[in-house]
């Protein structure tokens, strides 16, 4: 996202040029990280490997790491497997800093995806910052874990 702008399904090289860019914000939504993405989150947004390798395994604690110029946090989603007919939970990762907010899901976050089907909200969302984004998403989250409660 640049002056109003938005670009989507971009190249690991234009990402890379836009995380330089100063002028832009980034939402980098990732399903299943790849050894290459893991290695271009390291090289790019210099992530510590620890938190990489969190984003990597199959669940992680919730929680909440600082790291000088950005954020890393942990935590669930909840889904419903109509399989298997039971609720699911879903590690999300994130990486937040005041350029960039970056999801890392194993699989489809269904609120992520219904916020990333609307370009025009994410446009809105990031024009007013990534703590916005993050605050839309866990949001919507929260409100999914009261509906599923009331089933328990």
């Amino acid at each position: 996202y640049k002056g109003g702008a938005l670009e989507a399904d971009v190249s690991l090289p234009q990402l890379a040029a836009a995380a330089r860019d100063p002028e832009c914000l980034l939402w980098i939504d990732i399903q299943g990280l790849t050894e290459d993405e893991a290695d271009f989150l390291v090289l790019t947004f210099r992530f510590h490997p620890l938190a990489i390798e969190d984003c990597m395994g199959d669940y992680v604690q919730t929680k909440r790491e600082d790291y000088d110029d950005h954020m890393f946090l942990s935590f669930d989603a909840i889904t419903y497997s109509a399989e298997e007919k039971e609720y699911k939970a879903i590690n999300l990762n994130c990486f937040l800093a005041k350029s960039y907010i970056i999801t890392i899901e194993p699989s489809c976050v269904s609120e992520i995806d219904g916020i990333l089907k609307n370009p025009k909200h994410i446009s809105k969302m990031l024009s007013n910052g990534t703590d916005h984004v993050l605050y839309s998403i866990m949001d919507k989250i929260v409100d999914k874990y009261f509906s599923c409660l009331r089933y328990i």
